[in-house]
């Protein structure tokens, strides 16, 4: 029997294995829109991992400074400024918070009444210098400078702050028109925008309005503040600078203590650590799902072709080769695991429709979809490689037992 001839064999004994064939389809199916989901999952949050922050993210890092409960603290805000600026490698240095550092956002408001908000936008506040220490990529206007911040001591409530705003907020707030000069309000100030910024992303959540955020600045003197610092080191220089930093902090703040300091590589594994470790149980849970599924199939068609031992002595006696018996098996199995794939992509984008409504997963692309389809074929010939190599061994003999 040629090769040609024994895909019509094959088709026409498939149903006499109906129970056979349904449990290998669901099996594959099953399989299938479980990896094609959990890949989707775990590529969105590679995908997130790697989305820019929009600050000099190599560069940049965080010191935080406590008061000291009934410690009295000689320093001031400005001195710890200088201080910091001073450290060999520290290339600027500022009062403010990191991007992926306690993320809150606000609403924004179109009018002063404040009954109405347009959206949330995440504020940045800092001192002088936040927003060159930062190192955000200017697209439009000017960036802040040590002039445009008012004093932290003479901010009333019709200060106007000058701020930087994102390209992504200037196009919900502005909708395509000239955001410069515009004003904006949150809950308590009042803003107008000096100049646009490509990114500034306080968290990295896969939606758009992450990168809803507005800076400003305000000038620090002789008050005695603490809180978060932000430092900008020279490329390369960030590990050494921070120890050296924040021990020129605690000099000149005699009465606070550094709680922590840290990168922005730091913060951004530290903001990822719970995906991380969904994503660690998620490839442990698809190689047992993988494995469960390759034993399966192998099993079944172990027990398949246990079964059918005098079939394969006829064919055996009528001339097939082993080559022929092994094909004759890898070419059911292909046809088996191909319309179990068929009722998997059904079952894939159910399940995905099922995440999407449930978790805000986004639709699956076609790509990995594709790329399980290919994978539970391969998977589906490798199970059925040996079951078929013992199929090949049957003498002929066997048709006359």
């Amino acid at each position: 029997m040629t090769r040609q001839l024994q895909i019509p064999v094959i088709f026409a004994a498939l149903p006499r294995h109906k129970a056979h064939v349904s449990i290998i389809c669901l099996q594959i199916a099953f399989t299938m829109a479980v990896l094609a989901n959990l890949i989707f999952v775990i590529a969105g949050d590679l995908q997130r991992y790697r989305t820019p922050t929009g600050v000099a993210e190599a560069d940049v890092g965080m010191i935080q400074s406590i008061g000291a409960i009934g410690v009295q603290n000689s320093g001031t805000a400005l001195g710890s400024l200088y201080a910091l600026r001073g450290v060999i490698g520290v290339t600027n240095a500022s009062i403010g918070q990191p991007p992926l550092w306690r993320p809150k956002a606000e609403n924004i408001y179109a009018d002063t009444d404040r009954l109405r908000p347009i959206t949330k936008a995440y504020k940045f506040r800092g001192s002088q210098g936040y927003s060159d220490t930062l190192g955000l990529q200017m697209i439009a206007g000017r960036n802040l400078t040590d002039g445009d911040a008012p004093d932290i001591g003479q901010i009333g409530s019709s200060t106007v702050f000058p701020a930087l705003i994102t390209k992504a907020l200037a196009d919900r707030l502005f909708h395509g028109s000239n955001p410069l000069g515009q004003q904006i309000l949150d809950g308590t100030s009042v803003m107008r925008v000096t100049g646009v910024v490509s990114h500034l992303r306080a968290e990295i959540t896969g939606a758009a309005e992450d990168d809803y955020a507005i800076l400003t600045e305000f000038g620090v003197s002789s008050q005695n503040i603490g809180g978060s610092f932000v430092i900008r080191a020279a490329p390369g220089k960030l590990d050494d600078v921070l120890k050296n930093a924040s021990v020129a902090l605690a000099k000149a703040n005699p009465g606070h203590v550094t709680q922590l300091s840290k990168s922005m590589s730091e913060l951004r594994q530290d903001f990822f650590q719970g995906d991380q470790a969904k994503n660690r149980m998620i490839i442990l849970i698809l190689v047992i799902l993988l494995a469960v599924a390759a034993f399966g199939l192998a099993g079944i068609s172990a027990y398949w072709v246990q079964q059918r031992r005098r079939q394969i002595g006829v064919m055996r006696a009528l001339g097939a080769a082993r080559g022929d018996v092994m094909f004759y098996f890898q070419a059911e199995n292909l046809l088996v695991v191909s319309m179990g794939l068929v009722a998997g992509v059904a079952m894939t984008y159910l399940a995905n429709n099922m995440l999407m409504s449930e978790f805000e997963i986004q639709r699956i692309p076609l790509r990995y979809v594709v790329f399980s389809i290919v994978a539970v074929w391969i998977l589906g010939q490798a199970a059925v490689l040996v079951p078929a190599i013992q199929g090949a061994k049957v003498a002929p003999s066997t048709a006359t037992q």
